[in-house]
């Protein structure tokens, strides 16, 4: 007979900070001896026995659940925590030895984790959980394709408009071509990092090989479009240190971004396009370290920020 006398009776608390410490020899011993009133062990909060070994990162822990008829593919019962189950908390939290113990204990990577019905490699997407997402490619999940829900995009729309960096480079590792259409309107990230307040995306697909200058939309528009059309003065930098061509057009008008960015009303853009589109000898350079060692060896330019060194023909480059 449990000895509990409810869901939150303390010998229920000490069963789930046994699971969540790892301790699988003593949470053995106590489901044993009936401290929890149920094999799953809901408390209050909705949350099971699974999702507390879950937390624990604990193969042993998640197996002995599993020996005891714990379902741990059941949602949490609570509906303020979305319906999360054990795999869904693995990959919001990225904990990737939990996941990859569910997974070999049966999880099912292909049905959704959560009431909106993501799965598993979406929820780590959204939440920049790498170590989650090379724990399901390594157990043979399929990441590419689309995410499997009802907005027909990949993981990639999600690392990219989570503002996940970090998600993308592990997407690109694990075989996803970073420069393809990632949603069913025809956006590919590079669509959406250009409109990010921060440029670690943009970053991040240059370094998976991404051409910042080519086209990410199915109407032909580059990524420098987007920046002017979100006044990303940042990416715009990053585009030019990068060596896309600001004089060409970007969108499907033809018009270069100094064009879009006066059109729109951004004297800001404009003066920022129009230094650097300035010749080398022409910039107006500052030196970046004369306060600190009385040299004048690196100079940047006052307005775009490029960089180069004292050689005045040295050729320009990220600082």
């Amino acid at each position: 007979m449990p000895r509990g006398g409810g869901a939150e009776s303390q010998e229920l608390i000490e069963v789930q900070q046994c699971l969540a410490a790892g301790n699988a020899e003593d949470a053995r011993d106590m489901l044993e001896l009936g401290y929890a009133p149920s094999p799953m062990g809901f408390n209050q909060s909705g949350l099971s026995l699974a999702h507390y070994a879950t937390v624990g990162e604990s193969a042993e822990c998640l197996q002995l659940l599993a020996e005891v008829g714990v379902d741990l593919q059941a949602p949490c019962s609570s509906p303020k925590l979305d319906g999360a189950t054990p795999a869904a908390v693995a990959c919001r939290e990225d904990l990737p030895e939990a996941m990859e113990a569910l997974l070999q204990l049966g999880v099912d990577a292909a049905r959704p984790c959560d009431k909106f019905g993501a799965r598993p490699a979406k929820v780590a997407a959204i939440n920049g959980s790498v170590g989650c997402l090379k724990a399901l490619h390594a157990a043979g999940v399929e990441l590419r394709g689309l995410a499997g829900d009802r907005h027909g995009a990949s993981l990639l729309f999600y690392a990219v408009t989570g503002a996940q960096a970090a998600a993308i480079t592990a997407l690109g590792e694990c075989g996803l071509d970073c420069a393809a259409v990632c949603d069913r309107l025809g956006f590919t990230p590079a669509c959406y990092a250009a409109t990010q307040d921060t440029t670690e995306c943009l970053e991040a697909l240059r370094d998976a090989g991404v051409d910042l200058g080519a086209p990410c939309d199915r109407w032909g528009r580059t990524a420098a479009r987007y920046c002017v059309a979100e006044d990303q003065a940042a990416s715009l930098k990053l585009l030019y240190l990068q060596g896309v061509d600001l004089r060409a057009g970007c969108d499907d008008t033809g018009k270069p971004p100094r064009a879009l960015a006066e059109a729109d009303e951004m004297p800001h853009l404009v003066e920022l396009i129009d230094a650097m589109l300035l010749p080398l000898e022409q910039k107006p350079w500052k030196c970046k370290q004369c306060e600190l060692e009385n040299k004048c060896e690196v100079k940047s330019c006052i307005l775009c920020g490029a960089s180069r060194g004292s050689n005045p023909d040295r050729v320009l480059v990220p600082h």
